[in-house]
């Protein structure tokens, strides 16, 4: 049985290392494929942030994730060390949430349309997102309610399924 609550966004306390997990435990090599590890160019810097597939070529994440250069990242397990199962999709198309409000995070949901934001999984279904938490490294307190967004998700994805960059 799953546990309740799969920690996705790396929620980073001051102490913690990149990659540390809190508030959970380290999964089995590969046992999560759906899971995506999100690396964005902002202007503060570069950021990271967790997310998953939807579809072979949509990644769901947090819209607070959104950054001028982004690349998923699939098939990884640890973030520190090179494996061959890693492939690095850059996005083609980022798609926050229209009323996406970076103030209060309300809407805080995006789609990244790839070539081919880490969910809150219940029952081995996705739930939720991470939206933000404690910045002392407890569980992450927000999440985005997948369900609420689910028409917006399915219009989206149709929408670009036929788009492809020239």
């Amino acid at each position: 049985m799953w546990p309740l609550l799969l920690l996705v966004a790396f929620l980073l306390s001051p102490r913690a290392q990149a990659g540390q997990i809190i508030g959970g435990r380290e999964a089995r090599p590969h046992s999560r494929p759906y899971m995506a590890y999100i690396q964005t160019l902002t202007p503060a810097g570069p950021t990271i942030c967790g997310g998953f597939l939807v579809r072979e070529d949509f990644v769901m994440t947090a819209a607070r994730c959104l950054g001028s250069q982004i690349n998923v990242i699939l098939g990884i397990h640890s973030v520190t060390a090179s494996e061959w199962t890693q492939q690095r999709i850059p996005v083609l198309r980022p798609i926050p949430h229209p009323r996406y409000n970076q103030r209060n995070n309300q809407n805080d949901i995006m789609l990244l349309q790839g070539d081919s934001g880490g969910p809150l999984v219940c029952s081995n279904v996705a739930q939720g997102i991470v939206s933000y938490g404690d910045r002392m490294g407890t569980p992450p307190a927000v999440f985005t309610r997948i369900s609420s967004f689910l028409p917006w998700i399915r219009r989206t994805m149709r929408r670009f399924q036929e788009w492809r960059p020239e």
